[in-house]
């Protein structure tokens, strides 16, 4: 559904719920380094960590990734992270960045039906913070 941005709708979506089942977890920003690769060669990305386990929803992206499988080839090395209690607002940005696209209209709305969101506030203006986070992704390199 979603092609640049999977990674951090599908960390933030496992937070929200897992913070809903009374799971302390974290939404964690770092990078991911393939097995091989140097640090120049670092891929940005998000995951989950819930009681020391690395959850990652997008992990079948890299070479020899499993969604499903308790070890994996590659390095997650964190830079920061929210708490569970930030993931709804996180979950809101991620989806409003779909709702945009009206292909994808569809697939935001189921999702929005299963964790229970407010399809509303999909058309409310992002804050100030998060205009400039999208103007600074939309910057050619």
């Amino acid at each position: 559904m979603i092609p640049t941005t999977g990674c951090q709708l599908g960390a933030s979506l496992l937070t929200l719920d897992l913070g809903r089942h009374g799971k302390s977890a974290e939404y964690v920003r770092g990078h991911y380094l393939e097995d091989d690769a140097a640090e120049s060669g670092r891929n940005e990305h998000w995951w989950v960590e819930v009681e020391s386990l690395l959850l990652d929803p997008t992990r079948d992206q890299f070479p020899g990734g499993d969604p499903f499988s308790e070890t994996y080839t590659g390095r997650y090395m964190p830079k920061d992270s929210k708490p569970t209690t930030a993931m709804e607002r996180e979950a809101y940005i991620m989806l409003r960045l779909q709702w945009r696209v009206p292909s994808l209209k569809a697939a935001v709305r189921l999702v929005v039906d299963q964790y229970e969101l407010d399809l509303r506030q999909l058309d409310e203006p992002d804050p100030p913070d998060v205009r400039q986070a999208v103007l600074t992704l939309r910057k050619p390199a």
